[in-house]
């Protein structure tokens, strides 16, 4: 069963995985889960450009294995990105939820 919940790696407090409150952030030598307000704003900047690089990457490689998708070529990809069986073990986050959360904090912070 998949946690629900982590500690955030800024102020320690427990942080809910469920809400869009959240994102991965790599603090130095440590990667963990953060607060979106606990987060500085180029923090924030750089987790929109991380998301946006491997949503790039994600469809450049399946734009590769079409239109034949040839066993090799899908077996491949699912060693990268996980078979339908792993990735529907979790409910991945939906990156425009996550981009949007994160545009509305940047919006927030310049608007006080």
């Amino acid at each position: 069963m998949p946690r629900n919940s982590a500690t955030c790696i800024i102020c320690g407090n427990e942080l809910s995985l469920s809400e869009m409150k959240s994102v991965l952030l790599k603090k130095g030598d440590c990667t963990g889960f953060v607060h979106m307000t606990c987060a500085t704003t180029d923090e924030l900047k750089e987790c929109i450009i991380e998301i946006a690089r491997q949503e790039k990457e994600y469809y450049e490689d399946l734009m590769k294995i079409s239109p034949e998708f040839k066993e090799e070529s899908i077996r491949q990809f699912e060693e990268k990105y996980g078979t339908f069986n792993e990735v529907s073990d979790y409910a991945p986050s939906d990156s425009e939820i996550i981009i949007a959360a994160l545009l509305h904090e940047l919006q927030k912070r310049r608007n006080h």
